[in-house]
């Protein structure tokens, strides 16, 4: 099956083009994954896997491919990974594979889904070798609501993204640096409002004349986090205050709403009002936080699970996502999915769907005692996860009282939007802009695709 262009694919100009499918040149050299030892000769079955930079990234896919080999019997497959900056990896997978090339499978955020299951550029998931006969035999391998999200994203509701990884975001903050400066450690169950959490991120922070030197809370708007920002910052923050950024049918923009402009608002002020993070102050939220630059910052369980397993001169704190003073409590949820080639030969698809159909039914063999020394893997939305959450006395009353949110922006227009929300955020941030009169000149401007 060759993936139809779509209008997106058509207005890509040739020059992305052809740095969009000169290789790997822009990313990490591709590398087999597994020792040479275990590698079988002749007759192996070779997987590329493309994926997006992040400190651990390749240990994790190499925990995965060598737990295949072994636990799963299969000492013939191996794994070529690669990892991309991420602000350019979803142009780069989409382009080599309307140019019918591409890595086997790769590892997309699940509001980049749609650019791929949309446009046919996604293999359908073969029940037969997941052993069901229908989507629902997946639960019994999925968090309630999963299936029905990984269905929801394409367009016609057969699932063609794999749901590798989902999970509840929460602040993740040096307790240590509340302590030293008298300001009590937040509730673990019950959320502080976002001016309660701006007034203690602008007591936290460390100017040096007009240089920050440390961040009280660390908002981010640089890439590659920009997908990040957007799903869990603005549109979180613009729920919570009774708004929305596209409408349910993806047929109009709403960030312009009052609710929406006040969403949007408290994520400006954390650089404009409380004066706790610069544009660009963050390079790495792992080593930022471990070194003392960041003191908060939005994350996830694997985030706080790595920094609790390392001897760090602080102690580590969990809070649950604050809320805007009256509105509703949502708490941010991220996922990411693997999808599948469906220009590679029919056996190379097979050989890559077994492979993720073992990882999904065989979760504690895939993920082994190793995995967990890099705090990631644990978010895979299972039971394993509530295990290793119920283990851990901080963040199990914070995840025993959120809101699990799922997305709900897996439309194509969604992309759109985002680049309009991207446009008004940095100029609300950089320039002499009001939120609302930001937020108006974007969607004036219309759909950028």
């Amino acid at each position: 099956m060759t993936p139809r262009k779509s209008d997106l694919g058509q207005r890509l100009s040739r020059r992305e083009f052809l740095k969009a499918t000169a290789g790997v040149a822009g990313g990490v050299a591709a590398s087999s994954l597994l020792p040479a030892s275990m590698v079988a000769a002749q007759d192996t079955v070779i997987l590329d896997y493309w994926s997006v930079a992040w400190g651990g990234a390749a240990e994790v896919a190499n925990s995965f491919a060598e737990a295949y080999q072994t636990a799963g019997g299969r000492s013939d497959v191996t794994v070529n990974f690669s990892q991309f900056p991420g602000d350019r990896l979803p142009e780069r997978i989409l382009l080599a594979l309307l140019a019918n090339g591409g890595p086997h499978f790769f590892n997309q955020n699940d509001v980049e889904w749609t650019k791929y299951t949309y446009t046919g550029a996604a293999d359908p998931l073969p029940l037969d070798i997941f052993g069901v006969d229908s989507y629902e035999g997946l639960n019994q391998y999925y968090k309630p609501g999963i299936v029905e999200l990984m269905q929801s994203a394409s367009p016609d509701g057969q699932i063609r993204v794999m749901n590798e990884t989902g999970t509840v975001y929460a602040f993740v903050y040096n307790a240590t640096a509340f302590d030293d400066a008298g300001i009590p450690r937040p509730s673990p169950t019950e959320p502080m409002s976002w001016e309660e959490w701006g007034e203690a991120a602008a007591e936290l922070s460390i100017w040096e004349g007009d240089r920050l030197v440390r961040s009280g809370y660390a908002a981010r708007m640089e890439a590659p986090f920009w997908k990040e920002a957007f799903q869990n910052h603005f549109t979180t923050l613009v729920r919570q205050a009774g708004g929305d950024v596209l409408s349910a049918d993806g047929k109009e923009a709403i960030f312009t709403s009052d609710e929406a402009v006040a969403g949007f608002q408290h994520y400006v002020d954390f650089f404009k009002k409380y004066k706790s993070i610069t544009p660009g102050f963050v390079t790495n939220p792992f080593g930022d936080f471990e070194a003392g630059r960041i003191v908060s910052l939005l994350s996830f369980p694997a985030f706080y699970a790595t920094m609790k397993n390392k001897d760090l001169p602080f102690e580590v704190g969990v809070a649950p996502w604050p809320v805007v003073a009256g509105g509703n409590r949502i708490t941010a949820g991220s996922f990411a999915g693997w999808i599948v080639n469906p220009n590679k030969p029919d056996d190379e698809r097979a050989e890559t769907w077994k492979f993720l159909a073992w990882m999904l039914m065989n979760p504690n063999d895939a993920m082994g005692v190793e995995v967990g020394k890099y705090g990631t893997a644990i978010t895979w939305p299972n039971q394993w996860h509530d295990d290793f959450i119920a283990s851990d006395d901080n963040w199990r009353p914070f995840y025993e009282t959120q809101q699990y949110a799922v997305p709900a922006l897996l439309h194509p227009r969604a992309l759109e939007v985002k680049d309009q929300v991207m446009s008004a955020i940095s100029r609300m941030i950089l320039e002499d802009v009001s939120v609302a009169d930001a937020l108006a000149g974007a969607k004036e401007k219309g759909f950028t695709y």
